[in-house]
């Protein structure tokens, strides 16, 4: 148990973090990233609290090849669908996930929020966002 909490922490478990803090735009990053992270500590209580009691059901071989399957499935999601952010500007970050690939699959409620650069033209304009 020991093994995986080292490795999970040095692999998989950073990346709800560091998505979180690139995708939003700057005026809504504390709210959304306050939420992402809500939600990620809320499944990892469930996968601590649930596999002691799906243990004896299920048995630790096909626990663990569920947890093992999970993880595939997750590890394809971020290699297919998660770009690469390591020399883009945060501006542009937003533009990556309302663009022509991502924005099939990404929120209506997503596309909508301003990103930083459009929040500043309107701003100078002098009009609220709220208008």
């Amino acid at each position: 148990m020991i093994l995986f909490v080292v490795f999970f922490s040095i692999g998989l478990a950073p990346i709800p973090f560091v998505i979180a803090s690139e995708i939003f735009p700057q005026k809504w990053r504390d709210r959304f990233t306050g939420l992402s992270i809500s939600v990620y500590y809320t499944m990892t209580a469930a996968v601590s609290l649930g596999f002691g009691v799906m243990l004896p059901y299920l048995g630790i071989e096909v626990l663990l090849g569920v947890f093992f399957v999970c993880t595939v499935l997750g590890t394809l999601f971020v290699f297919l669908f998660v770009p690469e952010t390591a020399d883009v500007s945060p501006e542009d970050i937003h533009k990556l996930f309302t663009g022509f690939w991502y924005g099939r699959y990404s929120s209506p409620l997503y596309q909508q929020l301003p990103s930083d650069s459009d929040a500043a033209s309107i701003n100078n304009n002098g009009n609220s966002l709220h208008s």
